[in-house]
C-alpha cells in the first residue's frame, strides 16, 4: 500500500490506540507492524479469530493475555555456539513458554464454538520439558535454586555452615571488646566479601586483624579479626565454587535451548498474532466495533460508519455515514458546505477500508461489506510546496499523475480525491476533473471525490456509473449537520457560512446581487429534493413498521393454528383411547358373564354377543370418521355467492388475508389470489368480499370448503433464501418468514445461503433451525451445493 496514503489517513494512529490495550512487547510489535493486505484468506482469518475473541470477552470469560517481552533477538544470538543465557534471559524464556501453554490450554478446553482460535492454537508448539527444566532450576526471582544440582546443594550447605561459624566467632569478639570502647558500634558488616567490625581508628590496635576499608571521615576502620581470616578465605573459595557451578548449570540449560531454537521461533509468530488480536478484540468491544463481512465481489457497503479516531475521542458524539459503491456505480461525487464534513467523510471511508484489509474490526453497523482493493490512494489536503515552487493546483495534479501511473488497470483500486478540480479556473478545473474521473472509471478504478464545482454535480447526475452525495446543511439553524445523504447533490452555502463567520452584511448583500438568482434557484431545488427524500424515507420507515406489525400478527396467527391442531389431535387421541378402553371392559364383562352361567342359555349368550359386536362396529365407524376428519382438516365457512372477476379484491376466509384475484378456473372452481406477494390457490367458495364489496349471505347457506396453498409453479416462489449482506437480526426475521412460507407451500427441502463471512449469521441460522418443530434436519451444503456457505434444510 502507498505509504503517503497510510500517513494521510492516520492508520498508525489507530494501531497506537490498539497497542495500548496490551502489555506485551511482542503484541505491540505485531500491532505496530500491521499493514493492509490483499490476501482475502488472511483478512478473513484475522477477522474470524478477532470475532471469536470478542465473543469470549463479551460473554465474560477471562481471556488470558500474553505479557512477555519479545525475545526474538535473544534467540537469534543463541545460534552462536557457546552463548550462555543469563538469569534474566531464562526468566523471559520461561514466561514465553508458560504463558503460551496457558493460552493454548484455555483455547483447547474452551467449549465455545471457536474453530479459528483452535486452529491458531494448533500452531503453538509444546515445550513442556524446557519449561519444567527452567522452573526446576530458577525460582520466581530468577535465582538458581539449591536443588539445581547435588554439588550446588552441598556447596551452599558448606557456605551456610561456615558463615554461621564466622558470625559466632565475631560475635564473641564483640562481646569481649565492648567494654574497651574500641568499637564504633556492635554491628558486623561485609567489606570486599569479608566479615568485618566497626573499629575506631585511634583504637585500631585493640583488634588484631586486617583493615579492609575506612569510612569517608576516617574515624572508623573496618577490620577483619585474625581469628576468622582463614574461615573467610575458605568462604571466599566456596563462593567461587558456587559461581562456577551456577555457570555450569546455565551452560547446560543454554544447550537445551539451542536444541529447541527452531521450535521456539515457531512459537513466537502465533503468540504475537494471538496477543495482537486479543488486544484488538479488547479495543473493539470497548468501542463497539464489529468484524464486517468481506465481499467476494467489489460491492462496498458501509452502514453507519464512524471515523475510528473521532469516535475514540468524542465517543458517541460523532455523526455516522452510510456509503454504497458497486461495479456498476464505481464513482461518488460529494458536495456540500464548507466545514461540512466532506474531507472527514473521505478519510472515514479510506481509513475503514485500510483497517479491514489489516484484519481489524471497524465502527460500522451490521450488514456492512467491504471488498478487497488492490491499492488505496488518497490526495487529501493542501500540499503546496514553496521549496519545489509548486502551487496547490500543481501539487494536486502531480499527485493525481502519480496515482494514475501506479494504479494497475482492472485491479480495482480505490482513489480518494479532496477538493477535486479546485485551485485554478473553475471551468478548466471541472473539465480536467471530469476527464480524470472518466479515465479512472474506464480503468476499473473506484473513486470518491469531494468538490464545490457544479459541473461535477451535473456530470454525476447524468453519468450512469457515478453517484451524487451531499453533506446536509440546516437552513433553520444556519449550520452544517455533518450528515451524508446519497444521490442528492449539495449546495456550498457559502453566503450563509460567511455570514456565520461574521462577514459584514453589506458585502454579503452585494455578493448576493452579483451572484444572481440562478444559483439560488438551483440551491432551492436541491433543498426541495432533499426534503422530498427525507419525507420518502420517513414514509418507508412507517411502512416498514406496519409491515413488521403485520408479520408479527401473522406469526401469532400461525402459532394459534398450530396450537389448535395440536389440541385437536390430543382430543381425538383421547377419544380413541377411551373407546378402546370401553371395548376392552365390555369384552371382559361379557366373558365373565358367560363363564358364570351354570346352565348356559345359548340364545341369551348369542343375543349379548350380537349387541357387543354391534357396539364394536359402531365404535370402529366413529374412529374412522374421526381419523378422516383429522386428515382432511375441513373448515366450515359461510358461502357467499359473488360474481368474481380477475382483478377483484377478496378475502381468503381460512387465513382472513386480503388480496387480488390473479386467475379463475371456473371448471375446477378454483381461484389464485396474490396476498402480500404470495400466491394462494383456494376454492371459489372460500372467498369473501372485501369490506367495500360485502353482500349479505343468504340464510342457512353453509358449505364445507377445502383449500390448499399452491405448490411452487411457474417460478412464483423461490425456496432458496439468500441472506448475504444482511445483519443477524435481519437474517433471523427473514428466515422465520421464509420457513413459514416453505411450510405453507408444501416444500420438503430448501436452501439458506449465508456465505462465509465471520460465521455469525451461519451460527445464528443453525441455532434457530435447531429449535423449530417444523425442521426435521439440516446440514452444511456439499460440493456443488455451495459448500459451507449454505445450509440445506429438510422439513418434517
Amino acid at each position: 500500500m502507498d505509504s503517503h496514503t497510510l500517513s494521510i489517513l492516520e492508520l498508525h494512529s489507530v494501531t497506537r490506540l490498539i497497542a495500548d490495550c496490551t502489555q506485551s512487547g511482542m503484541g505491540k510489535t505485531c500491532i505496530y507492524n500491521l499493514t493492509p493486505t490483499t490476501d482475502h484468506a488472511q483478512i478473513a482469518t484475522r477477522l474470524a479469530v478477532t470475532s471469536e475473541l470478542m465473543d469470549l470477552i463479551t460473554d465474560g470469560l477471562n481471556v488470558p493475555a500474553h505479557s512477555a517481552d519479545d525475545i526474538s533477538d535473544m534467540l537469534d544470538q543463541m545460534h552462536i555456539e557457546g552463548t550462555i543465557l543469563d538469569s534474566e534471559g531464562f526468566m523471559l524464556l520461561w514466561a514465553l513458554l508458560h504463558q503460551s501453554r496457558m493460552i493454548k490450554k484455555f483455547i483447547t478446553v474452551c467449549e465455545k464454538n471457536i474453530p479459528s482460535l483452535k486452529a491458531l492454537a494448533q500452531r503453538i508448539p509444546d515445550q513442556p520439558r524446557l519449561e519444567k527444566a527452567i522452573a526446576y532450576v530458577f525460582n520466581e526471582d530468577g535465582k538458581v535454586r539449591d536443588r539445581a544440582s547435588s554439588r550446588l546443594k552441598c556447596i551452599r550447605k558448606d557456605i551456610k555452615s561456615l558463615r554461621t561459624s564466622i558470625l559466632n566467632n565475631i560475635t564473641h569478639i564483640v562481646d569481649n571488646k565492648r567494654a574497651t570502647g574500641c568499637l564504633s558500634n556492635d554491628q558486623v558488616t561485609i567489606r570486599e566479601g569479608r566479615y568485618v567490625l566497626f573499629v575506631k581508628s585511634e583504637m585500631r590496635h585493640h583488634i588484631d586483624g586486617v583493615i579492609h576499608d575506612k569510612s569517608m571521615s576516617g574515624s572508623t576502620c573496618f577490620i577483619e579479626p585474625a581469628s576468622v581470616i582463614e574461615s573467610g578465605n575458605r568462604l571466599r573459595s566456596l563462593k567461587f565454587d558456587e559461581r562456577n557451578e551456577i555457570m555450569r548449570i546455565k551452560r547446560f540449560l543454554s544447550e537445551m535451548v539451542r536444541e529447541e531454537l527452531d521450535s521456539l521461533k515457531q512459537m513466537i509468530t502465533p503468540i504475537q498474532e494471538y496477543e495482537a488480536m486479543r488486544a484488538t478484540a479488547v479495543f473493539a468491544v470497548k468501542n463497539d466495533f464489529i468484524c464486517p463481512d468481506i465481499a467476494a465481489d467489489m460491492n462496498l457497503v458501509i452502514r453507519n460508519g464512524r471515523h475510528p479516531i473521532l469516535l475514540y475521542r468524542l465517543k458517541q458524539d460523532t455523526i455516522p455515514l452510510s456509503v454504497e459503491l458497486s461495479s456498476d456505480k464505481r464513482a461518488l461525487v460529494i458536495t456540500g458546505p464548507n466545514m461540512g464534513g466532506k474531507t472527514v467523510a473521505l478519510k472515514t471511508v479510506g481509513l475503514l477500508c485500510l483497517m479491514v484489509q489489516c484484519g481489524l474490526p471497524v465502527p460500522v453497523a451490521e450488514g456492512s461489506r467491504f471488498p478487497v482493493f488492490s491499492t488505496i490512494f488518497a490526495d487529501i489536503g493542501d500540499e503546496q510546496s514553496l521549496e519545489n515552487d509548486m502551487s496547490t493546483f500543481s501539487s494536486h495534479i502531480v499527485r493525481i499523475k502519480d496515482i494514475l501511473h501506479n494504479c494497475p488497470d482492472g485491479q480495482k483500486s480505490l482513489v480518494l480525491l479532496d477538493e477535486f478540480g479546485t485551485g485554478t479556473d473553475p471551468a478548466e478545473g471541472a473539465a480536467l476533473a471530469i476527464a480524470i474521473l472518466e479515465q479512472m472509471m474506464e480503468r476499473g478504478i473506484f473513486a470518491i471525490a469531494n468538490t464545490h464545482l457544479y459541473q461535477l454535480k451535473i456530470f454525476a447526475s447524468q453519468h450512469k456509473g457515478v453517484r451524487n452525495a451531499s453533506m446536509l446543511y440546516d437552513d433553520t439553524l444556519n449550520r452544517p449537520t455533518y450528515r451524508l445523504v446519497m444521490d442528492i447533490p449539495g449546495s456550498s452555502n457559502a453566503m450563509n457560512i460567511a455570514k456565520n463567520l461574521g462577514l459584514p452584511s453589506n458585502i454579503l448583500y452585494h455578493a448576493q446581487k452579483l451572484l444572481g438568482k440562478t444559483p439560488g434557484e438551483l440551491d432551492t431545488l436541491i433543498r426541495q429534493l432533499h426534503d422530498q427524500k427525507i419525507a420518502l424515507v420517513e414514509e418507508k420507515k412507517i411502512l416498514d413498521e406496519e409491515k413488521e406489525k403485520y408479520a408479527i400478527l401473522m406469526r401469532r396467527y400461525k402459532a394459534k393454528v398450530l396450537q389448535f391442531e395440536d389440541e385437536k389431535k390430543d382430543i381425538i387421541t383421547k377419544k380413541l383411547n377411551e373407546m378402546d378402553e370401553t371395548i376392552k371392559t365390555m369384552k371382559k364383562d361379557f366373558e365373565t358373564a358367560v363363564s358364570s352361567l351354570n346352565a348356559p342359555n345359548h340364545e341369551q349368550v348369542h343375543t349379548v354377543r350380537k349387541k357387543l359386536e354391534s357396539y364394536h362396529k359402531e365404535v370402529k365407524i366413529q374412529k374412522q370418521e374421526l381419523l378422516i376428519e383429522d386428515r382432511q382438516q375441513e373448515i366450515e365457512t359461510p358461502h357467499i355467492n359473488m360474481d368474481w372477476q380477475k382483478g377483484d379484491t377478496a378475502v381468503v376466509a381460512p387465513f382472513m388475508l386480503e388480496g387480488t384475484i390473479l386467475s379463475i378456473n371456473t371448471k375446477k372452481k378454483k381461484v389464485t389470489v396474490l396476498c402480500d406477494n404470495q400466491r394462494i390457490e383456494t376454492s371459489l367458495a372460500s372467498l369473501q368480499p372485501a369490506k367495500e364489496k360485502q353482500k349479505k349471505p343468504p340464510a342457512d347457506s353453509k358449505t364445507t370448503v377445502s383449500f390448499h396453498v399452491a405448490q411452487e409453479r411457474k417460478g412464483s416462489f423461490n425456496p432458496t433464501l439468500d441472506l448475504r449482506g444482511h445483519t443477524v437480526d435481519e437474517s433471523l426475521s427473514m428466515l422465520e418468514q421464509h420457513l413459514s412460507d416453505v411450510v405453507m407451500f408444501g416444500f420438503k427441502m430448501f436452501t439458506v445461503i449465508h456465505g462465509f463471512g465471520t460465521g455469525k449469521v451461519k451460527r445464528a441460522v443453525q441455532d434457530y433451525l435447531a429449535e423449530q418443530r417444523e425442521v426435521k434436519n439440516f446440514r452444511d451444503g456439499q460440493q456443488g451445493e455451495g459448500g459451507l456457505g449454505v445450509t440445506v434444510v429438510e422439513i418434517g
